[in-house]
């Protein structure tokens, strides 16, 4: 049996990353500084599947929308007229630059509905 002891599998490890380190500077290269906020990611390419397939299918509605918005209906109503929920119809409005009427707001709507007399 051997009396020397193993190194500790982290000093392995600290030792192997730091002669990387070493070697990595001493090739020419640098180390890149990214400012907080941005990934660092420059693929345009990393849109899942699944989102692209959404997005078609928003592309799908977005005729039908405009049609809604060129009447002069909210963007409530049109969502109502297409059966699809106002959330969504925002987002198709915004992707595809579609402007909506605004919602008029009277004295009448702006209060609450009276409670029927019994």
């Amino acid at each position: 049996m051997s009396s020397e002891s193993k190194p500790h599998p982290r000093e392995i490890t600290f030792t192997t990353l730091e002669q990387q380190i070493e070697e990595y500077f001493a090739a020419g290269h640098t180390v890149q500084k990214i400012p907080s906020g941005l990934s660092g990611q420059t693929m345009p390419g990393l849109v899942s599947a699944h989102h692209l397939q959404l997005q078609k299918e928003r592309a799908k509605l977005a005729p039908a929308l405009q049609k809604q918005a060129e009447t002069g209906k909210t963007i409530g109503a049109a969502a109502r007229a297409l059966k699809i929920k106002v959330a969504r119809a925002r987002l198709i409005a915004t992707e595809n630059a579609i402007k909506f009427a605004a919602r008029e707001r009277t004295k009448e709507s702006s209060q609450p509905p009276a409670l029927p007399k019994p």
